[in-house]
C-alpha cells in the first residue's frame, strides 16, 4: 500500500458557460497567482501559499466546479492503479467517478510541476495576489460507493477514521488533508474546500474588502471561552469551537469561485470539523 500524499485540486469549467476572464479574476480575488500556462492556455497552475488549484478549460464538462484531487505518491503506486498519463494536465489520471478525477504526480514531478506542460509558459515570477490562505486541509464531497472507498484505502492508503450521522470521514497517510464525504448526497461531487489560514479574523477582513459574501452565524454567549479573541470572534462573525487552549475559529465563504463554498479556520491544537459545525453551515433557516 502507498502513501498518496495531498498535492492540489483540480478545478475545470467549460468556456462556453463561464468565460476565462470570470474564473481567473474570482481566483485572484481570493488571493490566488496565475503562475504558468500550458502552450495551448488550456491548463494554468494558480498558487497562494502552499494551496495548489490546476485549473483546465474543458469544453466537456457541464458545472464549473473541483472535479479532481492531485496525489503525489511513487511511481509503482501509479502503475497499479492503471491510472494514464494526460499530457494536457502534466499528470497521471485515474477517473473515480463524478468530481473525482485522481491526478497522480510521481514524487520526483513535484518539485518541478508544471515544466511537465508541454511549451509551458511562465507567466508570473514575483507578483503575489494575496496571502490569505496556508494550505488546502480537506474538501466536502457527496458520498461514493463502496469500490472508490476501497479504492482510496487500499491503493492510495487514505485511512476511514469515522463515520458519523451524516458524513464518513478519510483522511490521508500524514493526517493533513480530509474527505469529508455526504452520506444525503450521494455522488455530487466536491462542493466545499477547507483551508486553513493563519489569521482566520484578517483573511475574512481581506475576503470581505472583495465583496465576498459569508454565513451569517448566531451563537450563545456561553460558546465565547476564547480570552482575548471573543471580541473578534464577535466582530468578524465567525464560528468557533473548543476554547482558548484548544480551538478552530472558522468562517464559510459562499460561492467563492464558481461551484465552490470555502471554509477559513484557524487551529491551534484542534483537528477536525465536527457534524454539528458542518450542519450550522448549511442549514436552511440561517442562510
Amino acid at each position: 500500500m502507498s502513501n498518496a500524499e495531498y498535492s492540489l485540486l483540480e478545478y475545470s469549467y467549460n468556456p462556453n458557460i463561464v468565460p476565462e476572464f470570470m474564473v481567473e479574476d474570482r481566483l485572484a480575488d481570493l488571493g490566488f497567482t496565475k503562475r504558468t500556462s500550458n502552450g495551448l492556455g488550456s491548463v494554468s497552475l494558480f498558487t497562494q501559499n502552499l494551496c495548489i488549484m490546476l485549473v483546465r478549460r474543458c469544453e466537456s464538462v457541464a458545472e464549473v466546479g473541483i472535479t479532481g484531487i492531485g496525489l503525489s505518491t511513487d511511481i509503482e503506486t501509479i502503475n497499479r492503479c492503471g491510472a494514464e498519463f494526460d499530457e494536457n494536465t502534466g499528470t497521471y489520471v485515474r477517473n473515480l467517478g463524478p468530481g473525482m478525477r485522481i491526478l497522480m504526480l510521481a514524487e520526483s514531478q513535484i518539485k518541478n510541476f508544471g515544466a511537465g506542460f508541454s511549451e509551458q509558459r511562465l507567466l508570473s515570477n514575483g507578483d503575489v495576489r494575496g496571502n490569505h490562505l496556508t494550505y488546502v486541509s480537506g474538501v466536502i464531497t457527496g458520498d461514493v460507493d463502496r469500490y472508490v472507498k476501497d479504492f482510496m484505502q487500499d491503493e492510495l492508503g487514505f485511512k476511514f477514521t469515522k463515520s458519523g450521522e451524516r458524513y464518513n470521514v478519510f483522511m490521508s497517510p500524514n493526517n493533513r488533508f480530509t474527505m469529508l464525504m455526504d452520506k444525503e448526497k450521494p455522488n455530487t461531487g466536491i462542493r466545499t474546500v477547507i483551508a486553513d489560514t493563519d489569521d482566520v479574523f484578517m483573511s475574512t477582513a481581506c475576503f470581505a474588502a472583495n465583496s465576498f459574501s459569508f454565513k451569517k452565524f448566531e451563537m450563545d454567549n456561553k460558546r465565547l471561552q476564547f480570552g482575548k479573541m471573543n471580541h473578534k470572534i464577535v466582530g468578524y462573525n465567525c464560528w468557533p469551537e473548543g476554547n482558548e487552549n484548544s480551538y478552530t475559529i472558522e468562517n464559510l465563504v459562499l460561492d467563492a469561485a464558481e461551484g465552490i463554498d470555502l471554509i477559513i479556520r484557524q487551529r491551534k491544537q484542534y483537528l477536525h470539523i465536527g457534524e454539528e459545525t458542518l450542519d450550522k453551515y448549511y442549514e436552511s433557516s440561517a442562510d
